[in-house]
């Protein structure tokens, strides 16, 4: 499954409301996220050969993070196993699969919630 399909299967409001209990202080830039959301559908997908993986980290037990990155189908010497993806072209990330162990660990919206704040990163 890519990033595209999963955005293409799940609504606005569901994914709204995940990404305001995921991320609350970006809720100011909500309207923003709805835009880029609804581009996101419009936009055809460039077929990549990168999939996306999140995982959680703790560092303790009262705190935890998401990595999101990318690893390439097959690795070459040239390439780390994991690619940082901020100023991969949204068209690109649409394209993506996902990694099975992400699909297993996460919902859909919460691997959708994930990659757009990954992807505005240094956007918004």
């Amino acid at each position: 499954m890519t990033l595209g399909e999963l955005i293409k299967t799940n609504n606005w409001l569901s994914v709204e409301q995940t990404y305001c209990s995921l991320f609350p202080d970006q809720i100011e830039a909500i309207d923003a996220y709805r835009e880029l959301y609804h581009n996101l559908l419009l936009t055809a997908p460039f077929a990549s050969d990168i999939t996306i993986v999140l995982e959680k980290f703790s560092e303790d037990p009262d705190t935890s993070y998401i990595d999101i990155s990318g690893r390439t189908k097959a690795p070459t010497q040239d390439i780390t196993e994991s690619l940082a993806l901020e100023f991969v072209s949204w068209k690109e990330w649409l394209g993506m699969t996902i990694e099975g162990k992400t699909i297993q660990s996460f919902s859909q919206l919460e691997i959708i919630c994930h990659c757009l704040n990954e992807m505005t990163f240094f956007w918004f």
